[in-house]
């Protein structure tokens, strides 16, 4: 017998072609609709705008590293200082308004999205973090060649055996490149 209380599945397939090809004619018949709109913008204030006119920068660095903006000699130590002074306001802004979307999401985003927010929750401060205090010291540093306590790495003694070892070799290399070119190979014989 036929149970009457069970519903029969219900088949999309046919609203779903329908769809498609409703979309598709809306995306071919859609860039040729021209709908134009008169829009009455406000006149600006009839002050004066001077023109000013942006200054010309010019850094330049030396063999020595030392770095010149225009007129001025900067150490490599003040130009990450200032670099830094200049963009953490903007960078403590940014990273403050995404932790408030952040921690409300959340506290209030509900259990499905509590692991996301946290885990970029961590992401967000860690990131900044490390950018700030921990990689631009390690730059400095690695500029420098400095130790972890301060002290300066002693510089590579080569002695004068060793340069004339690298000599020797350099130039044995230079004349075996080229007469490869022109040397005949020497076969084995079967």
């Amino acid at each position: 017998m036929y149970d009457y209380e069970e519903k029969p599945e219900l088949n999309i397939t046919p609203l779903v072609d329908i769809m498609l090809v409703l979309l598709a004619i809306l995306m071919v018949a859609t860039p040729a609709i021209i709908y134009e709109e008169k829009i009455q913008l406000p006149d600006g204030s009839k002050t004066e705008v001077s023109q000013t006119t942006k200054e010309l920068m010019i850094v330049r660095i030396t063999d020595d590293r030392q770095i010149h903006i225009d007129q001025s000699k900067m150490s490599f130590g003040e130009l990450i200082n200032l670099s830094i002074n200049e963009t953490l306001s903007r960078t403590i802004i940014t990273t403050l308004t995404v932790l408030f979307a952040l921690f409300v999401l959340y506290f209030l985003g509900g259990e499905v999205i509590n692991s996301f927010a946290f885990a970029m929750l961590i992401g967000c401060i860690s990131g900044v973090y490390s950018t700030i205090a921990l990689t631009t010291p390690l730059v400095y540093t690695w500029s420098h060649g400095q130790y972890h306590d301060g002290t300066e790495k002693p510089a590579k003694q080569v002695n004068e055996k060793e340069q004339m070892a690298a000599a020797y070799h350099a130039a044995k290399r230079a004349v075996r490149q080229s007469n490869g070119a022109r040397r005949p190979r020497n076969r084995k014989r079967k």
